[in-house]
């Protein structure tokens, strides 16, 4: 299947087809060393880091992947869309999802099939690069951003041109850990420009357009609120700024623990004052080249739709009602500045869009051009530029998405979650199912007018790690296991009131926790409460919260904690949630299949892999003294390799070739000064056993054990960021 689109909106490196073609062939080598039985951890380890890196993640079933592709503010044309969707047919679940990050996934393909995804995927101008583990992640900026009065101006190129840059950079996929970038047109910055690493708010200045900088905020479980950077930049600096953030991170994050290594711990270690001085230096160095502006092509983003002679549909020659029609208009249907064109909320369950569907959808929009469809954060579709007289056309389109949610009140479709336990390797819980029985509950309560809850926001996570954005939420919720009499069951933990559209963002604060099964009880008399409450004392939902609301969530959570039952009493308490689409689950709550997350797999992985090895190694050498000498010389060999190996990655090479790995040791480390230089004699074939002649290397058995010991000492030694000794700052 080769399709080739050639309208794109972000330009791919001239060197990712080379990066596509490696990766590859490291796929076919992996896969035919685990035919045979033939894959050590190290070769696992360094896999993992290169295929997260090209945003390829193991899903909880094994031999299972997703695959998560780059949509810079959430921009995929028409035809890039229909080319997704078709591999989701051909390879993966027959589905695209669409993400919290404005990004869109295949789910369930198997390893064998990634060369030709990414072939195509390419042909299409599309690239997973970067879409995990330690790189520069996808770039957000509001759906809606060039349609509104709210703007200051669109942002949406700047998006898009500063990604261009950066994922032709090699040194964007290998920092400390992931980095985050968001752009926000207004103050009010509904894209959480001030939760992430690094944020940009649009601005105005002397008449000059720019943007605030925001720096260190970041959601997980360790929530923070980014620090002010810079006032101002005009639009012109905004590479500079990027870059020389990148640089300072790159070089003082912490690269030595996953827990505390992301930009947040960065600022919370040596403040933000101290991090200004280390941006403004690399700041201000880099503004000497004048060569560094990113090309933001911004006409290519004109809002406007182009000509078409497709017919008008008309609701009286099809069997719908009306009224319906208005309804959904009503809800998700908003004019945009630019006259006689629309913006259209395209609502999907838990945001899996099928592939007939998606085809459909993006074969109407080709009419109109490319400039049409933006991924939005809450997993839903906001499509633009769509002309008024063409929305009855639109509407009986999505009527038959198989996932549509056409007559749903807005506040339900915006609902988000996380995959939960059902994909995800560290998933505690399965939020998409609990969802869909928040739905069923919420519409069978006569008493809620659910189109008042429009922009009330209620976000899920299957655990603490807030990919379903808990902390930014009205109501959050994320996973955790509860316990009663020993046995588990499936829980979840409450966060309530989070103000993200202040100068000063709040978020969400933990309240209280109960068990999943009643998460829609309590929602449903929460929602109706507090409603109750807003008509008839008029107050803000802060208000509410703090005359009444939290201690009302407490003491509802704390009835429905006393009033879990027992395993034996009622089973189904300790049973999760079905996610849809899915055989009914029966089977109580097991932590058995929880795995290790991949955000975080890097290439510094390897050296824990090598200092383990050599750790495990030392011990056997010293408990087995009198070991046969073909068992101590592997073990040797196996040493000095590891030995050799282990802090090459902090030079900047990765090899498993043994002449380069040695050659670059003694380099670096042992002509660099780094290391005794009475290793030397290590580096020479002879000595490291290269014949095969046992007791060649076992002469050197007191030396070897010396440059682990001695290796693994400089490790110790070395700042977080892994780049120079402690002693040396």
């Amino acid at each position: 299947m080769i399709i080739t689109v050639m309208c794109v909106h972000y330009i791919l490196p001239d060197n990712l087809t080379d990066e596509i073609s490696d990766f590859s062939e490291s796929v076919r080598n992996h896969i035919a060393l685990r035919e045979k039985g033939q894959v050590r951890i190290e070769e696992e380890t360094k896999f993992k880091a290169l295929r997260v890196s090209h945003g390829l993640y193991e899903q909880r079933e094994k031999d299972t992947y997703m695959l998560r592709i780059r949509c810079p503010g959430g921009l995929i044309n028409p035809d890039q869309l229909i080319v997704v969707a078709n591999l989701g047919l051909l390879y993966g679940s027959g589905d695209v999802h669409f993400t919290t990050r404005q990004e869109v996934q295949l789910h369930q393909i198997n390893l064998k099939d990634i060369p030709e995804i990414l072939s195509n995927l390419f042909n299409a101008g599309l690239t997973s690069r970067g879409g995990g583990g330690n790189t520069v992640r996808n770039i957000l900026c509001p759906a809606d951003s060039g349609l509104t009065t709210r703007d200051i101006f669109d942002v949406s190129p700047y998006a898009v041109g500063l990604t261009s840059k950066l994922i032709s950079e090699s040194e964007s996929w290998n920092l400390p850990r992931k980095f985050k970038i968001a752009f926000s047109d207004d103050l009010s910055d509904i894209a959480y420009s001030k939760s992430t690493c690094l944020g940009f708010i649009a601005s105005i200045k002397d008449g000059l357009e720019g943007f605030e900088v925001h720096c260190g905020g970041g959601l997980g479980r360790h929530p923070a609120i980014a620090k002010p950077l810079l006032d101002f930049i005009p639009k012109e600096n905004l590479y500079y700024a990027t870059k020389a953030l990148l640089k300072v991170y790159d070089r003082h994050g912490n690269r030595k623990s996953k827990h505390s290594s992301r930009i947040k711990f960065l600022v919370s270690k040596i403040g933000i004052d101290e991090l200004s001085t280390l941006f403004q230096e690399e700041y201000a160095e880099l503004q000497k080249d004048k060569g560094l502006k990113i090309d933001t092509e911004e006409s290519a983003f004109a809002n406007k739709a182009l000509s078409s002679d497709l017919k008008v549909e008309e609701l009286d020659n099809v069997d719908i009602n009306f009224d319906r029609f208005e309804k959904w208009k009503e809800r998700f249907v908003t004019p945009q500045i630019q006259g006689g064109l629309a913006a259209v909320k395209i609502m999907i369950r838990s945001g899996d869009l099928e592939t007939p569907d998606a085809v459909e959808l993006s074969s109407f929009l080709k009419n109109f051009g490319s400039n049409n469809i933006r991924c939005d954060r809450d997993q839903n579709i906001l499509l633009r530029n769509i002309p008024l007289k063409y929305l009855t056309n639109l509407f009986l389109i999505v009527s038959k998405f198989k996932n549509s949610m056409v007559d749903t009140p807005i506040f339900l479709g915006e609902m988000i979650n996380c995959t939960g336990a059902q994909t995800c390797q560290l998933g505690i819980c399965k939020p998409r199912g609990l969802v869909e029985a928040i739905h069923e509950e919420l519409l069978s309560n006569k008493n809620l007018e659910l189109d008042e809850l429009k922009n009330f926001s209620i976000n899920l996570s299957g655990c603490p790690n807030s990919c379903g954005m808990h902390h930014i939420a009205d109501i959050g919720f994320f996973g955790k296991v509860g316990r009663k009499d020993s046995k588990v069951y499936p829980a979840y933990n409450v966060l309530l009131g989070a103000e993200m559209d202040k100068k000063e963002p709040q978020y969400a604060k933990l309240v209280s926790s109960l068990p999943a099964n009643r998460i829609p009880d309590l929602l449903s008399i929460f929602l109706e409460d507090w409603l109750e409450h807003k008509k008839s004392k008029n107050l803000s939902y802060k208000e509410y919260l703090e005359a009444r609301g939290t201690q009302f969530v407490q003491d509802l959570c704390s009835t429905f904690n006393d009033e879990m039952p027992s395993m034996e009493e009622n089973i189904n308490a300790y049973v999760d949630y079905t996610p849809p689409g899915h055989e009914k689950n029966t089977e109580p709550l097991s932590l058995k299949d929880i795995g290790q997350g991949e955000c975080s797999a890097g290439v510094f992985d390897m050296i824990g892999v090598d200092k383990g090895l050599i750790e495990k190694n030392l011990k056997s050498l010293k408990n087995n003294g009198a070991a046969p000498n073909e068992e101590r010389t592997i073990i040797l060999k196996d040493t000095l390799l590891h030995s050799a190996r282990m802090l090459l990655i902090t030079k900047g090479i990765s090899t498993t070739k043994e002449e380069k790995i040695f050659s670059s040791f003694k380099k670096h480390f042992i002509v660099g000064g780094l290391i005794s230089d009475k290793y030397l004699v290590l580096m020479d074939e002879k000595a490291r056993g290269a014949q095969n002649n046992p007791q060649e290397i076992m002469d050197f058995e007191e030396l070897i054990v010396g440059l682990a010991s001695d290796v693994i000492n400089i490790y110790d030694e070395m700042d977080d960021s892994l780049r120079s000794l402690k002693s040396n700052n």
